[in-house]
This record gives structure tokens, C-alpha cells and sequence, in this order.
């Protein structure tokens, strides 16, 4: 079930403002670097949590529809953009908002087929030939919970503690280490 990253964020959790008063520093000289450092500890983040923290745009696709809802990684899932998919005959249908609903309350999030039909049968026997693209992440970085802010800057911190050295060594905090355990999308 392979999943394809359509658009990237266009923000992060955490402003460089904020990383740059983490770690104490003044000046725009490092702000290109701070900049780096955020979106790799944000990305860092996101595949520890298994989950998308800024607004970003994804597919999933499958060979055939599933018996029942289809799984949408990387929530919180904010919406369902389209659900298409390849006929036997080789043209593509998108399948009318009305033909599925989404179920963003149980994680991960589902696409979930309209109660009173089935997913089509039609669909024609090669890889790939379901699509369901859908919107992730929080609506900003003000809905990102503080934890998982801390964390990121926790991470950005370590990153610029140590760049002179050209390491990072792993914190061994407990503190750190379960800032972001409560919003771990478990896997199936």
C-alpha cells in the first residue's frame, strides 16, 4: 500500500523565532541554518509519531478496494480531496463525495465507503488502480499540542549544541524521550 507525499507543508510547528530563543541566539546569521534544523527535527518527529503535523496532502493507493474502510495514514486527517480509481475497461472514475465519508475520529483515519453500497467491483486488476488522496496534519502550528512543539525545539537545541562537534548524541531524558508518546499512532 504504497503512500505518496503530493504536497509538502508549506509551514512549520515552530517559527525560527522561537527556535532561535531556545537556543539563545541572537541576530539573523543562522537563520537559514535554523531553518534546516527545524524541518529536520519536524520530519524526525513526524515519522517517530507516524503522523502529519502541518496541513500537507497525501495518497494512498491500492490495487482493489478493500472488503471494508480504507486506512488513511498520517492524521489528523482533515478531509478526503478525491477517491479514484481504474475500471476494467482502462478509464478512470472518481467516485462522487457522496460515494464515502471520512472517519477522522479513530486513528488513524478511514475512508469509509457510503453505508447504503459497496466499494466498486469494477476495478481493473493492476497495481495502483485505487487512489484515495487526502489532507493531513493540524490546521496550523497553534493547534500543534505544546509537547510535541517542545520536543521539536528539544531536537533543534541539540542540533545547534552540537554542529561544532559534527554529532548529535541521543538524549537519554526521560522527560524528552516521552514528550511525544501519547500522540504515537499506533500501527496495525
Amino acid at each position: 500500500m504504497p503512500l505518496l507525499l503530493i504536497s509538502e507543508p508549506a509551514d512549520t510547528p515552530i517559527s525560527i523565532a522561537e527556535a532561535k530563543l531556545h537556543c539563545r541566539v541572537d541576530g539573523s546569521d543562522d537563520d537559514a541554518w535554523m531553518a534546516r534544523a527545524i524541518a529536520s527535527a519536524t520530519l524526525a518527529c513526524e515519522n517517530v509519531l507516524r503522523r502529519s503535523l502541518m496541513t500537507q496532502q497525501w495518497e494512498v493507493q491500492l490495487d482493489e478496494f478493500p472488503i471494508g474502510p480504507i486506512r488513511l495514514a498520517k492524521p489528523p486527517i482533515q478531509a478526503i480531496t478525491s477517491v479514484r480509481y481504474i475500471r476494467e475497461d482502462g478509464t478512470e472514475i472518481t467516485i462522487a463525495p457522496e460515494g464515502y465519508y471520512l472517519d477522522s475520529t479513530t486513528l488513524p483515519g478511514w475512508a469509509c465507503c457510503d453505508p447504503d453500497s459497496d466499494w466498486p467491483a469494477d476495478v481493473r486488476e493492476m497495481a495502483n488502480a485505487v487512489r484515495v488522496r487526502f489532507t493531513s496534519g493540524y490546521a496550523d502550528a497553534a493547534s500543534v499540542p505544546a509537547p510535541i512543539k517542545q520536543w521539536i525545539l528539544h531536537a533543534v537545541g541539540e542540533l545547534y549544541d552540537s554542529r561544532a562537534l559534527g554529532t548529535v548524541e541521543k538524549s537519554d531524558s526521560p522527560f524528552i524521550s516521552c514528550l511525544l508518546d501519547r500522540y504515537v499512532v499506533p500501527t496495525l
